[in-house]
């Protein structure tokens, strides 16, 4: 695996920013306590997520790599919209509209998501082909 990864000092600078949120997350949680809390701590995760694995994508040189990490960023990706939901019910003190239906109801969508984009490979919904290109210190995957 490592003989596929390819190291830029802009990565330094991106690994730093992706590891922000957690360490936002964990300023906050000595302050804030409750459901806000747990809602905003799986927001930064999922930033985090996001972000952790755009910088491994972009370090990846072979397409079985970059494709692997580009369905991980998914999992940050398509959490991201209902976490930022949740707290905002939360911190606008409309906790009563969170209910357990109504969670499973917005769990659908991402979770069937993220299915289909692990699955690409029998359906190619997402995406039908991939091809590396070299823009200036990474090479990318176009798809």
């Amino acid at each position: 695996m490592l003989s596929s990864f390819n190291f830029s000092a802009i990565l330094v600078l991106l690994v730093v920013v992706a590891i922000a949120p957690l360490i936002l997350m964990f300023f906050l949680k000595k302050e804030v306590h409750g459901k806000a809390d747990s809602y905003f701590s799986g927001l930064m995760v999922a930033c985090f997520v996001y972000s952790i694995s755009n910088v491994f994508e972009l370090s990846m040189t072979s397409v079985f790599s970059k494709l692997l990490m580009l369905k991980s960023m998914y999992i940050g990706a398509v959490s991201f919209a209902p976490l930022v939901l949740l707290f905002t019910l939360i911190y606008t003190e409309r906790e009563k509209w969170i209910t357990s239906k109504r969670l499973y109801l917005l769990a659908i969508i991402p979770i069937a998501n993220l299915l289909l984009v692990w699955t690409n490979d029998y359906h190619t919904y997402f995406y039908s082909s991939f091809e590396l290109v070299e823009r200036g210190d990474f090479i990318m995957m176009v798809t």
